[in-house]
């Protein structure tokens, strides 16, 4: 399956947990975005389908390894605890575990 991205998403992300987040448009997703990487947890916005006045959000938390998946729930949980404190309540979608590889074989099928 492939997934044809707009020109513009930058993904600053190398490899290690994703979780993905969609959150309301009322939000302030600056908050959000400033709280999760003054935690080192690096974050951005994509311009993906999201259901009426919503904004997707991914966090990625940087690891070599696949971790086990307590390892992914206490990711999210960190990721969720961040947002919560900022007062920024989200639906989570999906966490997971990506490879630098598959990171770096996505980014060359992604238009530029």
């Amino acid at each position: 399956m492939t997934i044809d991205l707009p020109d513009t998403v930058v993904n600053p992300f190398a490899g290690g947990l994703l979780t993905v987040l969609v959150v309301p448009v009322s939000a302030s997703l600056e908050v959000g975005l400033l709280a999760l990487r003054e935690r080192g947890v690096r974050a951005w916005t994509e311009h993906l389908p999201a259901v009426g006045q919503e904004v997707v959000l991914v966090a990625g938390v940087e690891c070599e390894e696949a971790p086990s998946m307590d390892g992914i729930t206490d990711a999210e949980r960190s990721v969720l605890g961040v947002l919560d404190a900022a007062g920024i309540e989200v639906d989570v979608r999906g966490s997971g575990y990506v490879s630098a590889e598959a990171v770096r074989r996505w980014g060359a099928h992604t238009p530029s």
